[in-house]
């Protein structure tokens, strides 16, 4: 496996949500058409980028043949427009919350996964964001770390 597949079983899981689909989330590790740049001004009013975060890594056995990697991806909710008629704000607590109860459901990853012990770790406090062009226009803003661990067993060479 690799750091994009895991982004992408991520992304997979977070469209398991009504909320998010192929239109408004994407992963950014695994953009090849540049959709991230043009999501934002593509008339949805939220949106979700998965982006690579930190990671650790270490031999997990004394024959040193095996390995776990503890990644972390970065969660970013953009919301701009209420699709409910609520306040945006509302809207984003309310989708932040979908996703740490979907990823706490799936804490040993989905059967078709090859991410295994995922979990929403932490997240930064809701931000606005303005637009230059449109400075009427508020985004609302939050960040989430999802940390998840990847085991491998590999082969010693001399």
């Amino acid at each position: 496996m690799s750091y994009k597949q895991g982004e992408a079983d991520l992304l997979t899981l977070a469209q398991t949500l009504t909320e998010w689909d192929g239109a408004n989330s994407v992963s950014v590790s695994n953009d090849t058409t540049h959709q991230a740049n043009s999501l934002i001004n593509s008339g949805v009013g939220q949106y979700l980028f998965l982006s690579p975060g930190s990671f650790e890594s270490e031999y997990a056995s004394i024959a040193d043949t095996f390995t776990v990697t503890v990644w972390q991806t970065i969660l970013t909710i953009v919301v701009f427009d209420s699709s409910t008629g609520n306040a945006p704000e509302n809207d984003l607590i309310t989708l932040r919350q979908a996703l740490m109860d979907k990823f706490d459901s799936y804490f040993q990853g989905d059967s078709a996964s090859t991410v295994s012990i995922v979990k929403i770790a932490n997240g930064r406090e809701v931000e606005t964001w303005k637009r230059r062009t449109e400075p009427k226009k508020t985004f609302y803003v939050a960040e989430m770390t999802a940390v998840w661990a990847e085991e491998r067993t590999f082969t010693q060479n001399d």
